[in-house]
């Protein structure tokens, strides 16, 4: 829902609004689901502004705590993540099948990072520029 006042506030199209709340919605899953144990607390910092000519900037960034049964470290990820533009395997990695983190954003977003988080954990960074009327 955050996502969607954000956009609303901003006046993003109704599109881009849609696809970014199921990068959030993914991006937030997974550091529940694979990087942080119950009780965990994770974190979720998404930064939004236009320029003075109009065009719209969203920046997402989420960090869980590496306790995990499923955590990765950000050098795992971006091994993850080449293996992933080699191999272009539909959606399905190590015998799952899902959304798939990389599917969805790479051809949405102009940047995708990951890093160590100072929570212990992996933080990944997502950013994308829209320009005015799109």
């Amino acid at each position: 829902d955050f996502v969607g006042l954000i956009f609303t506030y901003h006046r993003v199209n109704t599109p881009w609004w849609g696809r970014f709340t199921l990068i959030t919605d993914e991006l937030i899953n997974n550091a529940i689901e694979h990087g942080s144990s119950a009780g965990d607390i994770d974190s979720c910092l998404i930064e939004s502004w236009r320029d003075k000519d109009g065009e719209f900037y969203i920046n997402l960034e989420v960090h869980d705590t590496g306790t995990g049964k499923d955590a990765k470290t950000a050098e795992e990820m971006a091994t993850v993540k080449e293996k992933h533009k080699k191999d272009n395997s539909n959606g399905t990695y190590m015998k799952k099948r899902g959304r798939w983190l990389f599917h969805i954003t790479e051809k949405l977003v102009d940047r995708l990072e990951f890093r160590e988080s100072p929570k212990g954990g992996l933080a990944v960074r997502i950013e994308k520029a829209i320009p005015k009327n799109i």
